[in-house]
């Protein structure tokens, strides 16, 4: 299996998807449409996607990311009014992009105090001599059930378990799985 056949099947499970490109010049506020739902998110290097030739833009992959984490202090549980419906505690996909760093974060060796993804963002691309990165998302569970073929850290772990087949490492901004 491919990690692009692994995205395929996320596009035709019926589910929520889409996509955004961020510049330089952009504003993250302007450019977030990313669903209030629960599920993955993929990050390219937009110059280098739209030149891939039939990779499907896999070789521009930058990060896999998700929303909604589940954690030992029962912050996911089952809904009373609609049973197999999850409550998660944690962001959604929209929340997931707008929020920001916490305190002491390095990024380039410089300490940042709460850092938005936004700054972030601009950052890395300037480092990494970036200029348009493409944001993708899918959900995988949704809050009224509808969409709920798989918990977005299954999700996350296909797609990042597939690439660590396909290329011995974490993709490039994966600090860890």
């Amino acid at each position: 299996m491919s990690i692009l056949s692994i995205i395929n099947g996320y596009k035709n499970n019926n589910c929520k998807n889409g996509h955004f490109l961020f510049m330089l010049r952009d504003r993250l506020c302007n450019k977030n449409n990313f669903p209030d739902e629960y599920g993955i998110y993929i990050i390219y290097d937009n110059t280098k996607y739209s030149n891939s030739n039939n990779s499907g833009g896999i070789d521009s992959l930058l990060y896999i990311g998700m929303s909604g984490t589940v954690n030992n202090n029962y912050n996911i549980r089952e809904c009373k009014k609609t049973p197999r419906s999850w409550i998660f505690s944690t962001q959604t996909l929209k929340g997931r992009i707008a929020r920001k760093y916490g305190s002491n974060v390095t990024i380039c060796g410089k300490k940042n105090n709460y850092l938005s993804r936004e700054s972030f963002y601009k950052i890395i691309m300037k480092r990494d001599g970036i200029s348009e990165l493409r944001f993708e998302y899918y959900v995988t569970y949704s809050k009224n059930g509808l969409c709920s073929f798989k918990f977005p850290f299954m999700a996350e772990a296909e797609l990042i378990n597939q690439y660590l087949l396909n290329f011995g490492c974490l993709p490039p901004w994966n600090k860890s799985m």
